[in-house]
């Protein structure tokens, strides 16, 4: 298979199969697509040598890459400040 086929296969299956749930899981990515279609994607991607190239064009693995990107950002933020209250709290105790 060609990249610009996958690149269909990707899209169609976006725009179709994932209209009914969502799209972006944090760790698992693409969890609205049911499993013969993932099957069927990830055998087609298989085959296609330049997978960097094909996921670099694709709109869909760069939202997820931003979502995950923000989510990280988030726990980050939510992180340090659990830090931070920890740490006042130790120095409100001593």
């Amino acid at each position: 298979m060609k990249v610009s086929e996958i690149e269909k296969i990707i899209k169609y299956y976006y725009e179709v199969g994932c209209r009914q749930s969502e799209v972006i899981h944090p760790t698992r990515g693409l969890t609205c697509l049911k499993s013969r279609s993932v099957a069927f994607l990830l055998l087609s991607i298989a085959e296609v040598s330049d997978v960097r190239r094909l996921i670099g064009k694709v709109p869909i693995f760069l939202s997820i890459q931003a979502r995950r990107q923000s989510l990280q950002k988030q726990d980050d933020l939510v992180m340090n400040q659990k830090t931070e209250n920890r740490k006042q709290g130790a120095d409100k105790t001593t």
